[in-house]
């Protein structure tokens, strides 16, 4: 897990952390979504109830994907949280699902620093405890794919796991 570093004074470029978004998951759990600029990188951290749940840096936008993202918390226990940053084109994000995928816009990263210039784009998508997220998927405004990635297939969310004893 990746430790949020408030560089400010030492590196132009950092910014200090910003919340992004807050609220309550349906779990009732209150939640945050930080983001902060060191050395150059984007990073995110999910706060769930004042605990830091999970952060890092980079995400490879745009340079690797469209979509950065990563997951909080185990499926399963409490709220199931998937973040990210999106390059400008990526108006909203699907997590699907065998019958209840979750959609939610993409917002205008904001926060006073250079990824403001270069049009980043962040996500939250907050769902029951799940273990079938089987794509992210980005539409751009015309509700277009620009990129799916695949986490699981649909036979996968079906298959009982195997136990050491099976492999």
């Amino acid at each position: 897990m990746a430790v949020m570093v408030d560089r400010s004074d030492d590196d132009i470029d950092a910014a200090r952390a910003v919340v992004l978004k807050a609220g309550d998951s349906p779990s009732g759990d209150a939640w945050r979504l930080e983001f902060q600029e060191v050395g150059g990188e984007q990073c995110l951290a999910l706060i769930v109830n004042d605990a830091e749940v999970e952060a890092g840096c980079g995400f490879g936008v745009p340079e690797i994907t469209e979509i950065g993202f990563g997951g909080g918390l185990k499926p399963g226990r409490g709220s199931y949280y998937i973040y990210g940053i999106t390059t400008a084109r990526i108006a909203m994000i699907v997590a699907e699902s065998p019958g209840a995928d979750s959609e939610v816009q993409t917002e205008a990263l904001s926060y006073g620093g250079r990824m403001d210039r270069l049009g980043r784009r962040f996500f939250t998508v907050i769902r029951d405890p799940v273990e079938n997220v089987t794509a992210l998927v980005g539409l751009d405004a015309n509700r277009q794919v620009v990129q799916r990635i695949k986490l699981i297939t649909p036979d996968m969310v079906s298959r009982p796991l195997e136990s050491p004893d099976e492999r």
